[in-house]
């Protein structure tokens, strides 16, 4: 499994129009049906940690929020970030 050696934290959950429930949490955002994770979206695509909310609107875009920016998912691995904040580099 994706998940045997990570401790995942559910902060929040959609339900897809195809019923796949996108599931927002600390290690990114997973879209789940029929018992099986179907998608992972992780920092790897973006910046996908710590994801606080996630909202599935009608052309089922997968939006999500975290405490740097709002984006959203849409067929085929297409990423979009709506509003980001600059980090400041070390």
């Amino acid at each position: 499994s994706q998940l045997d050696s990570e401790a995942v934290r559910i902060n929040d959950l959609a339900v897809a129009p195809d019923n796949t429930l996108v599931i927002a949490t600390n290690l990114g955002v997973f879209g789940v049906k029929d018992n099986a994770i179907v998608k992972r979206l992780t920092h790897k695509e973006t910046v996908l940690e710590e994801i606080k909310k996630v909202f599935v609107d009608k052309n089922n875009r997968w939006w999500y929020v975290n405490k740097y920016l709002v984006g959203y998912y849409y067929d085929e691995d297409t990423y979009k970030a709506v509003s980001a904040i600059e980090l400041p580099t070390a």
